[in-house]
């Protein structure tokens, strides 16, 4: 394909800029054409004369020229031995997570990340092709309004190009490293493990489970059956609504057994004098003048006056103060407890968090295997320890804040820093 305008623009070397990328095979630029950035994915000088490499590369232009969708970039032309893109202004994910680690603590922000991934490899599947190597690199996320980027479909799969040897073992689907058949259950395990990078991925822990399964027909069979977990602060808000009006209608059902236990009284009264035997002989003035103020106290009880429902209404402010004190000492039971929870969950984890945090165990353990089992190995270690001590371990196990939160921001970010040295080794 020959165009001026790639020609004029693109291979103008005074007008290229190299960008460092972790391409094994391409070297990218970034020049300007009519004064608009735009990228060049160019082949380096050693493959440029193996015809394999020129034919993926102009796989790829051909499956992405075609492609129109907000989360994929545009391809513009292709010149034998490089493609002329539009340039994406922005960071890997690898390099957000290490940048910018509070960007995902934030919900609303890894749903948006997650939902543009998502519609992006949809978009794919519904065209026929499977990316096969989405991996944090392929994933740019723009410096303007933080959107997803998908690219690189060197890999791809369509009905055109079967033929699809590249991956990456961290990322790809356990059939495709045994070289089994694929389909788009293959990029869902992709996915799954590209939300597990995320600093709250605690949140999407089923989304993550299914999408990894071994057995690929245990994962989603489809990305549009994959569904972000929905915010749960209103659930917590409608139990406490619920019991707190529970809590209101056993006091004031209290409150009437108060009220009505005089009256229980007299009707028991009442009763066990109308089940003696009426005998003639008793129907003197003295048994008339001791049943009248009997009947007096049986008459419909009159209705409270103001002043009696002012009372009525200050018991149960009265209780409702209660309830929100004993609510009050409960919170503050759970600070404090948290308080002694915090340096002791510190001291059991303090071998990992050396462990990770000190390079000297990077040459101890010169492979991923090694230093992936000596943590693990730690790890097992302290849940051991932690186990003997009940009071710790139960609040390990909990799911109430703040436990919950504070132990998952610390476990992820040594979780974090363990996948950052590991993928420095081989």
């Amino acid at each position: 394909m020959e165009t001026s305008i790639f020609s004029e623009s693109c291979n103008t070397e005074k007008y290229l800029e190299k960008i460092e990328t972790r391409g094994a095979t391409c070297d990218t630029f970034r020049t300007k054409m009519y004064g608009k950035l735009v990228f060049v994915k160019r082949l380096k000088e050693k493959y440029i004369s193996d015809i394999r490499y020129r034919e993926a590369l102009k796989k790829e232009f051909e499956v992405g020229f075609r492609m129109e969708h907000p989360n994929l970039p545009r391809y513009i032309s292709f010149n034998g031995n490089e493609i002329l893109l539009e340039y994406i202004d922005g960071e890997t994910l690898t390099e957000r997570i290490k940048n910018n680690p509070e960007y995902f603590t934030r919900k609303e922000n890894s749903d948006k990340f997650i939902s543009q991934l998502l519609s992006a490899v949809k978009y794919m599947h519904r065209n026929q092709i499977l990316h096969l190597d989405i991996k944090p690199d392929n994933i740019l996320i723009t410096r303007i309004n933080n959107d997803v980027k998908l690219i690189d479909l060197g890999f791809c799969y369509t009905d055109c190009y079967t033929d699809t040897t590249g991956h990456t073992k961290q990322f790809c689907s356990p059939e495709q490293l045994k070289g089994n058949s694929i389909d788009e259950r293959s990029d869902i395990y992709s996915i799954g493990r590209i939300i597990e990078l995320l600093p709250n991925k605690h949140l999407y822990r089923k989304i993550i489970t299914r999408c990894t399964a071994k057995d690929k027909d245990e994962r989603y069979k489809k990305v549009e059956d994959i569904s972000l977990p929905k915010n749960r602060r209103w659930k917590f808000a409608l139990i406490a609504v619920f019991v707190s009006a529970i809590l209101i209608i056993v006091l004031m059902a209290q409150h009437n057994r108060e009220q009505e236990e005089p009256a229980r009284h007299i009707a028991t009264e009442i009763k066990k004098q109308s089940s003696r035997p009426i005998i003639q002989e008793v129907r003197d003035s003295q048994y008339q003048e001791k049943a009248k103020p009997l009947k007096a106290e049986t008459k419909k009880k009159p209705t409270p006056s103001l002043k009696e429902m002012l009372e009525q209404d200050e018991e149960y402010k009265r209780n409702i103060a209660r309830a929100y004190e004993s609510g009050r000492l409960y919170r503050q039971k759970m600070e404090e407890d948290f308080e002694k929870f915090k340096p002791k969950l510190n001291e059991y984890l303090k071998d990992i968090i050396d462990f990770v945090n000190n390079d000297k165990f990077l040459k101890e353990h010169p492979s991923y295997l090694e230093y992936n089992a000596k943590y693990k190995e730690l790890w097992r270690e302290a849940l051991n320890r932690m186990s003997y001590d009940e009071w710790t371990y139960k609040y390990y196990k909990s799911l109430d804040n703040p436990f919950s939160t504070f132990k998952s921001d610390l476990v992820d970010s040594i979780e974090r820093k363990f996948q950052s040295n590991a993928n420095k080794l081989p």
